[in-house]
């Protein structure tokens, strides 16, 4: 009866291990929270739920296949906020409906013109890769 209960307790103490294990791996809510146009550049404000990595390696954005790195970092009641500066010209011609993705660092492109693979880099680098939804133009605050 007593190695029941010891195989039992921890059989439960593996189990909740695991769960809180899970728990903690899950990605940070990171979303769009504005675009606002100021002058001839779109600043297009992503925040996280926890403050973004500062190291070595930058955030870039892709709007469709075209990249964009130039932006601000901070961070305010503990979540991480990046504001990337985009040329209106560039926005106004990004197609509507366009996916947006954002990474940490840059990736290695196949023919080195291509936008990479967003779908399989997510999968691959969930820690350091974020879909951000599609480019909704009539958001831009002007």
């Amino acid at each position: 009866m007593i190695m029941k209960n010891k195989i039992l307790y921890s059989l439960l103490a593996i189990c909740f291990l695991l769960f809180i294990s899970a728990n903690a791996q899950e990605k940070v809510k990171t979303a769009i929270t504005s675009m606002k146009l100021k002058d001839k550049t779109v600043e297009l404000t992503v925040v996280s739920a926890k403050p973004f990595i500062v190291g070595g390696n930058m955030y870039l954005l892709y709007i469709g296949d075209k990249k964009f790195q130039l932006s601000r970092q901070s961070k305010k009641d503990g979540k991480g906020i990046l504001t990337f500066l985009i040329p209106y010209n560039d926005f106004t011609q990004a197609k509507e409906g366009a996916n947006i993705w954002m990474f940490y660092g840059d990736y290695i492109l196949s023919d080195g013109n291509a936008a990479p693979d967003f779908d399989a880099l997510l999968k691959e680098n969930p820690r350091t890769c974020w879909s951000l939804g599609k480019l909704k133009k009539k958001s831009l605050k002007k």
